[in-house]
């Protein structure tokens, strides 16, 4: 495909480097380099050439990641291909594949050693994001030292502290690096550790046709597989909780219709880490504009034997948990607050109906129960006779009693299978 562009005004750039012309026009909102594909004439008449557009690919069209007209983003972009014009080849890669560069800045000397490290974040469009399970932007460091040296990946962690604030949520779980260093590849195979990949970015050298877009997809799905996802010993969220988006979102829906939801599962399943993602999805902190369900979190597993009490520890407990969680929230807690503890399971319910009652319906309150088999043993040739137990039942009873009187308490409880 063949054709003249003119330069549209004073902003417009041509450059020779590398044997390559680059061209940005204020109005273009990508950089292309020069496959003796067109030509571009700028304001003093020199003559230029460009190649069409990137646009995505069709398998990956959908959700792909849309095209930036931010002035200022695009004017670092042209800073970034100018010192890198490997940069620009990569652009138009990740722009076949759905993706886009969304930011990019010049490292400080403070971690990186070189104020000509560059620091980018790439989005990811939505059939890659679901295929590798990114729920945030991924970090790409562009180095100009042909001898890398491990000091620059493990600067990133500072660079990424200094990032804007609304993308500081980034990690550097996932990497990408590039650099005119011959043992790139073999570097970042013995830097990576399984909860951090460092994933070198292809050559140019190596792109005739469409081959190379599938190489990189089978080469990051290579380097992705070496993560051990089950690296944490506790709980995960944010990004680090991926996966279960349909999950999540159908239990939210039911504890918004006051049904009771079961979590059960193998342990390492991710029962624990759904509860704390339910809690930070509906924080006003992150979700300001979610409605308005004040969810409280309970760990089960420190509760003594059925021998002994746990109800009373657990409504103690409880009764701390959910005055906090309303206190944060900027509603009411007078009615736990007149509580005496240790209360009984009905005079914990009243307490609670009272409370729901003058908070209104705008408000919903839910708990959510983990590790249910400390209170509710699945052992069958468990004792049911004793006293503990009539408790646990008394306790259940109240909170089900809740559930069906009340249009803003919901309950979810999780545990072994």
């Amino acid at each position: 495909m063949r054709g003249l562009v003119k330069a549209h005004d004073s902003d417009d750039l041509t450059r020779a480097k590398h044997g390559k012309a680059l061209t940005r026009q204020s109005s273009t909102t990508l950089w292309a380099s020069s496959r003796s594909c067109g030509k571009v004439l700028s304001l003093n008449g020199t003559w230029g050439t460009m190649e069409p557009r990137a646009r995505p690919m069709p398998a990956y069209a959908h959700g792909a990641v849309p095209v930036t007209h931010d002035p200022t983003l695009l004017s670092k972009l042209a800073d970034l291909s100018s010192e890198f014009p490997i940069a620009d080849f990569h652009m138009r890669l990740f722009r076949q594949l759905g993706c886009a560069f969304v930011y990019a800045s010049r490292t400080t000397p403070a971690y990186s050693a070189s104020e000509s490290t560059w620091l980018v974040l790439i989005r990811f469009g939505a059939v890659l994001e679901s295929r590798f399970g990114f729920t945030l932007e991924i970090p790409a460091i562009y180095s100009p030292f042909g001898d890398l040296q491990i000091r620059t990946t493990d600067g990133l962690e500072g660079h990424l502290a200094d990032l804007p604030a609304d993308r500081r949520s980034v990690t550097a779980r996932e990497t990408m690096v590039w650099a005119p260093d011959p043992n790139l590849a073999t570097k970042l195979d013995s830097w990576s550790t399984p909860t951090r990949v460092l994933i070198p970015l292809p050559d140019e050298s190596r792109s005739e046709g469409t081959a190379h877009l599938q190489r990189f997809i089978d080469a990051l799905a290579g380097r992705l597989a070496s993560r051990d996802l089950y690296s944490a010993k506790g709980f995960v969220t944010g990004d680090q909780f991926f996966g279960r988006d349909a999950e999540l979102q159908q239990v939210a829906d039911c504890l918004r219709t006051q049904e009771v939801i079961g979590i059960f599962g193998l342990r390492k399943t991710g029962k624990t880490s759904m509860l704390h993602e339910l809690v930070r999805a509906h924080d006003p902190r992150y979700s300001p504009n979610s409605q308005t369900m004040v969810l409280v979190y309970q760990d089960l597993e420190y509760l003594p034997s059925l021998i002994h009490d746990p109800v009373s520890e657990l409504i103690v407990d409880l009764t701390e948990s959910i005055r906090r969680a309303l206190k944060e929230a900027g509603l009411r807690t007078q009615e736990l607050a007149d509580l005496e503890l240790p209360a009984t399971p009905s005079q914990f319910r009243r307490a609670l109906d009272t409370l729901l009652t003058k908070i209104g319906r705008g408000t919903s309150l839910v708990l959510l129960l983990d590790e249910i088999e400390y209170l509710c043993p699945p052992n069958p040739g468990t004792d049911t006779s004793g006293e503990g137990f009539q408790r646990v039942r008394q306790f259940l009873g109240s909170l089900r009693k809740l559930v069906q009187e009340r249009d803003n308490f919901g309950l979810a409880i999780a545990g072994l299978a």
